[in-house]
């Protein structure tokens, strides 16, 4: 296995784990730091969405590169697994379900993917003998 990919896996599997842990713990929203950002930058709560999803997508999909179909599964659980968080903070004291939350999830997903495809294009291109 090449070291690139247990990177790109390495770095799913922490930024998951992070991501698990900040969206249901109890009232971690007082203590972060995009609460500070939220007075100078509007909507700093969604673009960390956004990029929290998109880097989780872009790095699960470059571990799965040679396989296409487990990165579009891969994608879609990464959906699934948003939607999932966001309605689970229904149920944990001081978190607030957000549907423009869920909305940044799922296009953090679809650019990650995107965005990771567009680097496997032009730089793991198979490269075609020369005759």
């Amino acid at each position: 296995m090449k070291k690139s990919k247990l990177l790109f896996g390495f770095l799913w599997l922490i930024a998951l784990i992070l991501i698990v842990f900040v969206s249901i713990i109890k009232g971690f929203r007082e203590v972060h730091l995009l609460c500070f950002l939220e007075n100078w930058i509007p909507f700093a709560d969604k673009a960390a969405h956004l990029v929290a999803y998109m880097f989780m997508a872009f790095t699960v999909t470059l571990f799965f590169r040679k396989r296409k179909i487990w990165g579009v599964y891969s994608t879609l659980t990464l959906c699934f697994l948003g939607t999932v968080l966001e309605i689970g903070q229904i149920y944990v004291a001081g978190r607030t379900f957000s549907i423009m939350d869920l909305i940044a999830n799922v296009a953090g997903v679809i650019i990650g993917f995107s965005l990771a495809w567009i680097v496997i294009s032009l730089l793991w291109k198979k490269q075609i003998p020369a005759e």
